[in-house]
């Protein structure tokens, strides 16, 4: 089975990690972009966004794949942006060189949650 958010949820180490995050710990109260290459970018993204956090951009330089699908899924669905693997593309058309167009847009209205978030809870 893989290892992902999806098979997360469904095992006990989900539940001991929200309960460590809602009962003994402060909720994180930031705004994160996450980025990397190993693998684990997603599932990282989604925990912060659980914990609290606000996540506007994940970046991955994993290839999509079946098993990462509900995790980005899920991501976008709490507005993050999630770039998968760069390198998807490479040398196609206007994404040549990069897999990139453009810089990736906020997600209508992040601005404003995140002030209401931070005079909440202030």
């Amino acid at each position: 089975m893989p290892f992902n958010s999806e098979t997360l949820v469904r095992g006990r180490l989900f539940e001991d990690i929200r309960n460590a995050v809602y009962e003994t710990a402060n909720p994180i109260s930031a705004r994160i972009t996450v980025s990397g290459y190993e693998g684990s970018e997603l599932l990282v993204a989604r925990l912060l966004i659980e914990a609290g956090a606000e996540v506007p951009y994940v970046g991955t330089a994993c290839l999509r794949t079946e098993w990462s699908e509900a995790d980005r899924d899920w991501l976008e669905a709490h507005g993050a942006h999630v770039m998968v693997s760069f390198l998807e593309g490479v040398g196609a058309g206007s994404t040549a060189g990069y897999g990139s167009t453009g810089r990736p847009q906020e997600p209508e209205g992040a601005r404003e949650r995140y002030r209401e978030r931070q005079l909440s809870q202030a």
